[in-house]
């Protein structure tokens, strides 16, 4: 019991010791998308529905984006 709690405090102790990704230079990872930002943004109409209509000039959008980025 008291060998399994020293192994656990020394991987504690190294898993803090790790640097951070922020710390190394790297950016962080996203957290995930707004996807209440993401619908503001497709319903043009502002109508709280998503017609097919916006849904398809949304994704040309984003796929012309894409390909601009590439």
């Amino acid at each position: 019991m008291v060998r399994t709690l020293v192994l656990a405090a020394v991987a504690l102790g190294f898993a803090a010791a790790l640097p951070t990704a922020e710390a190394a230079g790297k950016k962080p990872a996203k957290k995930g998308t707004d996807k209440a930002a993401l619908f503001a943004k497709a319903d043009t109409n502002h109508d709280g529905t998503l017609s097919k209509a916006e849904f398809e000039a949304f994704l040309a959008a984003a796929k012309a984006k894409k390909a601009k980025v590439k």
